[in-house]
């Protein structure tokens, strides 16, 4: 107990904080599980024309033409850093511009 005292800073509180701290049975935290994050990507050609058409407003080979056409590079790399193939890219922006949603 005096070694407890010696450690602790002058104060009565702080003194009181650091008994605490010092005599308390601290247990080892148990790690939390961290949720896996599955690795999925979009690939344009699994999805059906109907879909494109409700989500992009364009089916799918209008889409790959646009992307020729647009001259896109095959890697698009935006602000966060992310690497996203053209296609994948440019259903981004179609499916943010296609307001209001199809349902």
């Amino acid at each position: 107990m005096d070694t407890l005292m010696l450690a602790a800073p002058s104060s009565s509180a702080d003194a009181g904080v650091a008994l605490l701290l010092l005599g308390a049975d601290v247990e080892p935290r148990e790690r939390l599980e961290r949720p896996i994050i599955p690795a999925i990507r979009f690939v344009l050609s699994d999805m059906a024309d109907a879909n494109c058409i409700k989500d992009f407003i364009f089916d799918r080979t209008v889409i790959l033409q646009l992307a020729e056409l647009f001259a896109l590079p095959e890697y698009v790399i935006p602000a966060r850093r992310d690497k996203l193939h053209r296609s994948e890219a440019l259903c981004i922006l179609l499916y943010r511009t296609s307001y209001p949603r199809r349902n």
